[in-house]
């Protein structure tokens, strides 16, 4: 049940039960609201964007508490099997490229002919490919199953140094909590709760680099999961 219908007392139980700081970030955020805090002075004091808290009320609407803590904790603590809020096809195909030979070719981003060009190239399989996402793993997980060592840190959408930049198909990312909406506009998508929502998605990976992505990179020590 959405938000409003929520107790504050199973707010506070579920509290008790998580483990993924973004999902308890959320709980915290709506047991304060429940609480008689304004969404202002959620803001004010746990020092979330205005916009995220915005974001996350909106999920509140639209969603129950548990299927938004459920799809989180599917994405920030993998292996934990729960029922997926966001609609995946059963398969999405992958291209990717490396944005490392982006650079180094000479080519731009935004060029309409990048993936014939990177075909045309005889590339190594990690630099260039396809792969498949199933329904139900992230595209880091997907690769990751391919035996790819793709950059990142947190794995909860906190960071970007898993970021990618998107150019074909669309991309959910449920529970991402650091890139601005101008960001997203632009074409970055993480990979880390990135989950493919179209057929065929196009990217290329190792964007964290590339000038609005770089000022929200993070060093990979200050999370244990990545060392």
């Amino acid at each position: 049940m959405p938000l409003e219908e929520t107790s504050l007392e199973a707010l506070q139980s579920r509290l008790d039960d998580v483990e993924s700081k973004a999902a308890a970030q959320r709980l915290m955020v709506a047991i304060a609201y429940k609480q008689g805090l304004s969404k202002a002075e959620l803001t004010d004091w746990y020092g979330f964007p205005a916009p995220t808290v915005e974001e996350w009320f909106e999920e509140f609407e639209s969603n129950s508490i548990d299927e938004i803590v459920d799809e989180i904790e599917r994405f920030e603590l993998p292996g934990r099997s729960v029922k997926p809020l966001v609609r995946q096809p059963n398969r999405s195909r992958l291209t990717y490229l490396n944005y490392e030979v982006i650079q180094d070719q000479g080519w731009d981003i935004d060029d309409d002919d990048l993936f014939e060009k990177a075909s045309a190239a005889h590339l190594d399989s990690e630099d260039y490919g396809r792969i498949v996402v199933e329904r139900g793993e992230s595209i880091l997980e997907a690769v990751e199953r391919r035996g790819y060592n793709w950059p990142y840190a947190c794995r909860g959408g906190a960071c970007s140094n898993c970021a990618v930049y998107l150019k074909d198909g669309e991309i959910a990312m449920p529970g991402q909590q650091i890139l601005p909406e101008d960001a997203i506009e632009r074409g970055a998508r993480l990979t880390c709760v990135g989950v493919p929502v179209t057929d065929h998605v196009g990217i290329i990976y190792n964007a964290k680099y590339i000038d609005f992505l770089d000022e929200l990179r993070l060093p990979a020590t200050r999370f244990s999961k990545s060392l």
